[in-house]
């Protein structure tokens, strides 16, 4: 599959240790055409401000089950991190989120961990 990676131009230790981040085609396309691309890449780096605790993050599109004309653009946050500290950050992405990504585009995105 191929997939759009959204890089950080960056330098230093921090731009090393910058956990990677790709969006399937379906996914970017979605965003782009609904006018979601920068509240995805907005999600994608308040994700990353806790980024000690993701590995990796993969952003896929998938349909909503009772709407068949509807569909979400899904982050997969893969970690090691423990289930207590992943508590602590959903709960803090969730506040960013609300504060910081405009309530109109909050609907389109959905959010899951994947324990390594």
């Amino acid at each position: 599959m191929n997939t759009t990676e959204i890089d950080d131009p960056g330098t230093g230790a921090d731009a090393l240790s910058t956990p990677p981040v790709e969006v399937s085609p379906d996914a970017a396309e979605y965003a782009r055409n609904h006018r979601l691309w920068g509240s995805l890449v907005l999600v994608k780096s308040l994700i990353l401000r806790d980024s000690s605790l993701v590995a990796s993050v993969n952003v896929a599109l998938f349909p909503v089950s009772d709407a068949p004309d509807r569909s979400v653009i899904c982050f997969t946050v893969h970690t090691s991190a423990s289930v207590p500290e992943i508590l602590a950050f959903d709960e803090r992405l969730r506040d960013l989120i609300i504060d910081h990504v405009p309530a109109q585009d909050q609907i389109h995105f959905a959010f899951r961990f994947d324990f390594d």
